[in-house]
């Protein structure tokens, strides 16, 4: 999200900065078709476009306290705090230190989240020693299980499917 919201940000900085090249000059670029030229030229000259672009003059303004013309360059930073409402901030210095304790915020969280994390893995590593403890057992169970002698002879399990097929019943009719 990051990445997409970077790249078009750029991208319209840059068609924007493209563009207001081709509006200053009135000159049509080799990267642009005649006809888009055209048409944008027509567009620029309707009465819509210079209502908007007179508004937007006008409110590019009042972000500079009702001037055009500060008589000095305000530093992004500065412009940044005016349009977020900051402005008790006076200096950079004071924003870095703004900026200083979120980064200690972060940092904690960070930590914390660590911590979380490296408390899950051992339970996890604590979870899969006692099921491999209990795989075993029931390997060992198992094991002497098939190791134990067999308590009945070979000629019981005769007797045993002789019954079996007295106990037998016919399907009726």
């Amino acid at each position: 999200m990051v990445i997409a919201t970077t790249f078009e940000r750029r991208t319209s900085t840059r068609l924007s900065s493209w563009l207001k090249k081709v509006w200053d000059t009135d000159q049509r670029p080799g990267w642009m078709l005649p006809h888009v030229f055209d048409e944008l030229r027509q567009y620029w000259n309707t009465d819509k476009f210079k209502a908007m672009s007179e508004q937007a003059k006008n409110d590019r303004g009042s972000l500079k306290d009702g001037s055009l013309h500060t008589g000095c360059a305000k530093t992004v930073g500065t412009i940044t705090r005016e349009m977020s409402g900051l402005q008790g901030i006076g200096s950079s210095r004071q924003a870095e230190l703004l900026d200083g304790v979120q980064i200690v915020a972060m940092s904690a969280q960070i930590a914390q989240l660590t911590l979380a994390l490296a408390n899950s893995e051992q339970r996890r590593v604590a979870e899969q020693q006692s099921m491999s403890a209990t795989v075993q057992q029931i390997k060992e169970q198992v094991l002497n299980l098939a190791r134990r002698p067999t308590t009945s002879s070979l000629d019981e399990d005769i007797d045993d499917d002789s019954e079996e097929k007295d106990d037998f019943v016919d399907r009726t009719p």
